[in-house]
């Protein structure tokens, strides 16, 4: 039966400040909850009425991080903190940027700003954030930064937008102007140049922006491209940053335009160019219908090194193929009540079968699970025969779906809010999960929702987000152990899939049951009917085997080295590109294959060569090719040039 507790709603601002409210309040909870069952952890409040999807992320970075440690500091910090919790922190976005620790306590360590709640920037350095915030090691010193994008310059009536970069403890370390068009757009962060550092992409208005790490504008001016007044205004969405051109360094920028006469698709490269075949024009819009602010997402569903893209309308969601043609795959009508509050597409395996959905909300309380690839509805996910699951026929709208194991079985969960404030989460079978649906406030369809595991002991917390009432609740999984460090059972843990709001799903995180593509007809087959005794080969988009198979990594997650365990080299009469012949230790000539290793974003940061990778066992020791340190984060390990190839993926912690 839902869970029902006591909530103050309501308050200002000035009433939060003026009875200096703490920064946390810790709910009593009844002792032995039976496992499985959800209950409230903690909650945080919002001084003024804003709010966006949480950003779960680790921004106390240490090396050797297991439990209670010193973190890596800024170097404006006020000092060392104590007794710190392991697990990642809640940072959202509201009149400035706030920050939780995973215990519930104000992360910021600046006494001027503890006191204020759980402030962790400054109101005089950007005020009002609308979006969901980014963070990376955008310097490369080891340490995360937030980035996040401010609708007023400080209270005071300054109407200018700025991109806002925070060091790990909440200090400005760049801002710059965009004009003064409201922007609700989450920043991106991915290498759109190919020069091996994160750029930073958003919306404003109807124009993109684009930014180097370091603040300096990627084109001559801030804005990338701005569009025709009749293709775009006021565009809320947020972009992916996919790959649709290998043979053109970098990630392509795609998003929907809000338009006032023909809605399209566009897709251009980082110098702001089109990518040819975009921008695609997918309906007139006589009455709005086909406009859209939902944010897209990628994937590579069919092997060919080119992302495929689901990006939904009011009325419909579509896939995209820009390898094919034509480029529109499916489409199927789904409703929303406005393009204001359009849903955004999420991306997983929910039931491991190696085929990947797509879910999305939609309005009368109608969720969507549909086959990524066909557009067939799931046939868990239909109510009296429909191609939905309904939760509620009065006309509430579920926002944006998160794909998480709430439950602990390695099967992601569907996890999504209505805008009366209640959230359901469902399993593969399409069944509600005990203790759902949760009331939790006042509703909004906005992104609101993240998972992560905050303590670090593998329990699953849900992080609601509400607006209206002014709180950051957090519900814990009583009971419950994940293995978050599987990528199929956390293929979209919180909005836009990652820390860097890519909207992109790796191939890892979805196709580790079998499916690989035939080199002779291009057709799905399962890893039995490629190679005998089932360790899986991969294929390139050209069709030869990418070389190997990593087999194993272990320790995994690992704070430091890692060992990886590499499969037999294939058959010699298969030739790729990628191939390179090794000299084993008795002089014998073989076939293998480099081994990269890619960051989150695709970009490579270290390469073994044939000749170690044909040794059975190379071991990486958390650093890129230049000796330094990488960041905490997820890692890909693939034999061939990108992480659409990729075998195994690494969790390496700091």
């Amino acid at each position: 039966m839902p869970l029902s507790f006591s909530r103050s709603s309501g308050r200002s601002g000035s009433q939060v400040l003026s009875t200096a409210v703490a920064a946390f309040v810790v709910f009593l909870v009844t002792p032995g909850p039976g496992r499985g069952e959800v209950v409230p952890s903690w909650s945080g409040y919002l001084l003024e009425p804003y709010g966006a999807a949480p950003l779960i992320v680790d921004l106390d970075v240490s090396a050797g991080r297991s439990g209670d440690v010193e973190a890596v500091r800024s170097p404006q910090s006020f000092g060392p903190r104590s007794a710190i919790p392991s697990g990642p922190e809640v940072v959202v976005s509201a009149d400035v940027q706030y920050a939780w620790r995973s215990d519930g306590s104000s992360y910021s360590a600046d006494p001027n700003r503890a006191s204020a709640g759980a402030r962790f920037s400054h109101a005089s350095e950007g005020y009002v954030y609308y979006g969901k915030p980014a963070a990376a090691d955008l310097s490369g010193s080891g340490v995360p930064q937030v980035v996040a994008v401010a609708n007023h310059g400080d209270p005071s009536g300054d109407t200018s937008r700025y991109c806002v970069v925070l060091d790990n403890d909440g200090h400005l370390v760049w801002r710059v102007g965009v004009g003064s068009t409201i922007v609700a757009s989450s920043p991106s962060l991915g290498d759109i140049d190919g020069d091996g550092d994160l750029e930073i992409v958003f919306l404003s208005g109807r124009g993109v922006v684009a930014f180097h790490h370091d603040g300096r504008p990627v084109g001559a001016t801030p804005y990338l491209r701005v569009l025709p007044a009749e293709d775009g205004f006021f565009m809320y969405a947020s972009v992916v940053l996919a790959e649709l051109d290998p043979d053109v360094a970098g990630l392509e920028i795609l998003f929907p335009a809000r338009a006032l006469e023909e809605a399209k698709l566009y897709a251009m490269y980082g110098d702001g160019s089109d990518v040819p075949g975009f921008p695609y024009d997918y309906g007139y819009t006589d009455n709005g219908d086909t406009s859209s602010n939902s944010s897209p997402c990628a994937a590579d569903i069919d092997g060919d090194g080119v992302d495929e893209v689901w990006v939904a309308t009011k009325t419909e969601l579509m896939c995209i193929d820009p390898n094919a043609s034509p480029i529109l795959s499916w489409a199927r009508s789904v409703l929303s009540t406005s393009i204001e509050f359009n849903s955004s597409p999420a991306l997983g395996d929910i039931d491991r079968d190696g085929h990947l959905e797509v879910a999305i909300g939609a309005a009368f309380g109608r969720l969507y699970v549909l086959d990524a690839a066909t557009g067939d509805p799931h046939p868990a996910f239909q109510s009296g025969g429909a191609d939905y699951l309904e939760f509620d026929t009065n006309g509430f709208q579920l926002g944006s779906p998160l794909l998480a194991d709430l439950t602990g079985d390695g099967y992601a969960d569907v996890v999504v809010r209505d805008n009366a404030g209640r959230v359901y989460a469902v399993n593969r079978q399409g069944t509600l999960l005990p203790g759902f649906p949760l009331d939790s406030g006042t509703g909004q369809t906005l992104p609101c929702l993240g998972v992560g595991d905050l303590l670090g002991d593998g329990t699953p917390d849900l992080v609601v987000v509400s607006a209206i009432d002014q709180t950051v609740d957090v519900y814990s999984m009583a009971g419950v152990e994940a293995d978050f460090s599987d990528p199929i059972a956390f293929p979209w843990p919180q909005f836009r899939r990652d820390p860097h709001n890519t909207g992109v799903l790796p191939a890892e995180a979805w196709n580790r049951s079998g499916r690989t593509r035939s080199v002779e007809s291009g057709e799905v087959a399962s890893t039995d009917a490629v190679s005998a005794g089932g360790s899986a080969r991969l294929y390139s988009a050209a069709g030869a085997a990418e070389a190997i198979d990593v087999v194993g990594a272990a320790p995994n997650p690992t704070y430091g080295s890692v060992e990886l365990r590499v499969g037999t080299p294939v058959d010699p009469s298969v030739s790729s590109t990628d191939l390179e012949r090794a000299t084993q230790g008795d002089g014998t000539a073989v076939w293998a294959a480099p081994l990269r290793v890619l960051d989150a974003t695709g970009r490579v940061v270290r390469v073994f060569g044939a000749e170690a990778a044909s040794r059975g066992v190379v071991v990486w020791d958390g650093r890129d090719e230049q000796g330094k340190a990488l960041p905490a984060g997820v890692y890909y390990v693939a034999a061939g040039p990108s992480k659409s190839g990729a075998t195994k993926v690494v969790l390496l912690k700091r």
